[in-house]
């Protein structure tokens, strides 16, 4: 039961990031890291330890997450330059 709601919550979360298009690359992958990497954090450890296991998972997530982002605008902001220069 646990992991069916982890589940919804996660997919909630994500969900939500749809209906943001003003919202850049890098903070949505941000969040959406940081979602999952707490969604999958808590998949281990057990006690005081599952609790830690999230909090790391969702800081990894969402610093990889910010990363990937922030890649991917930097490749639109190159991908529009070139658009417009042709």
């Amino acid at each position: 039961m646990k992991k069916l709601i982890v589940t919804i919550c996660c997919l909630l979360g994500l969900s939500a990031l749809v209906g943001c298009s003003h919202i850049s690359n890098e903070d949505a992958g941000t969040i959406a890291g940081t979602v999952l990497g707490a969604a999958v954090g808590s998949e281990f450890g057990g006690g005081t330890g599952k609790t830690l296991m999230m909090v790391g998972g969702a800081v990894a997530g969402g610093y990889f997450g910010n990363q990937i982002g922030r890649k991917m605008d930097a490749n639109d902001q190159r991908a529009m330059s070139r658009a417009l220069n042709q």
